[in-house]
């Protein structure tokens, strides 16, 4: 095999951060045009309701899902050094 072989060729142009987060963007603009026909104009009211929705991040949820988690492999590895 020769160096020429093993050259890549050009690398795909990457798809953009929107691009790739097309359907987030939807998601959120559908919740914010809803909050908004409902009457929410403030950006707090507009936050609640992406919250309620699930788009925005909440960092205690996720370390609470993490802890589930780890608890649930805790017990699966108990459970399969009983059966041993």
């Amino acid at each position: 095999m020769t160096t020429a072989s093993q050259t890549p060729g050009p690398m795909p142009p990457e798809a953009s951060y929107a691009d790739r987060n097309r359907g987030t963007l939807a998601a959120a603009a559908g919740v914010i045009t809803a909050a908004m026909k409902a009457g929410s104009v403030a950006p707090l009211d507009i936050a609640r309701a992406e919250l309620s929705a699930g788009i925005l991040f909440d960092p205690q949820a996720a370390a609470d899902i993490a802890a589930a988690a780890a608890e649930q492999a805790h017990a699966d590895d108990e459970a399969e050094l009983a059966e041993r």
